[in-house]
């Protein structure tokens, strides 16, 4: 009968264990499969976001342009009469600029015009010389400006005679 009761016993000790075993291995799936789905979700959820509000700063994104009038400067020069004429478009860094940015128009058009007028050509000018005065045009507008408004500036129409 002893015999009996230490058979018991020993029976009892492994089933609970095993069964222990058991529940803490689902246990453990069920919390991997829940972080799983989690990060799942919130992965497809920045995705989301970003498609929703694009950033300028991205390539291929394009912020407001504002296309301005032409520009007629006279170049300095040495014995004959040169001039420019320019017309520009500018590219904002979102549509929260463009408000302000018009407001300053005509402040705008009188930097670049000193800007251009400024500008030395002795035969013609290069594709280095007019990358050049683009950023420099953005440079002196958002110095005017006092904020970085200004994205890019890009000639639509550049003469020299």
């Amino acid at each position: 009968m002893a015999d009996e009761v230490n058979d018991e016993l020993d029976v009892k000790p492994k089933n609970n264990m095993m069964i222990i075993v058991i529940v803490a291995a689902i246990a453990v799936l069920g919390v991997g499969g829940v972080a799983a789905v989690l990060l799942i979700n919130k992965g497809g959820d920045n995705k989301k976001a970003e498609a929703a509000a694009p950033t300028v700063d991205e390539p291929g994104q394009l912020g407001p342009l504002v296309k301005m009038d032409s520009f007629v400067v006279n170049l300095p020069t040495g014995e004959r009469g040169l001039y420019m004429r320019a017309a520009i478009t500018v590219e904002l860094v979102n549509d929260l600029a463009v408000e302000p940015f018009n407001k300053w128009l005509p402040i705008m058009r009188n930097e670049i015009l000193m800007d251009l007028s400024a500008v030395k050509i002795t035969e013609q000018v290069t594709v280095k010389q007019k990358r050049a005065i683009e950023k420099e045009l953005v440079v002196n507008m958002n110095k005017r400006l006092n904020a970085k408004l200004v994205k890019g500036v890009y000639f639509t129409e550049f003469i020299t005679q």
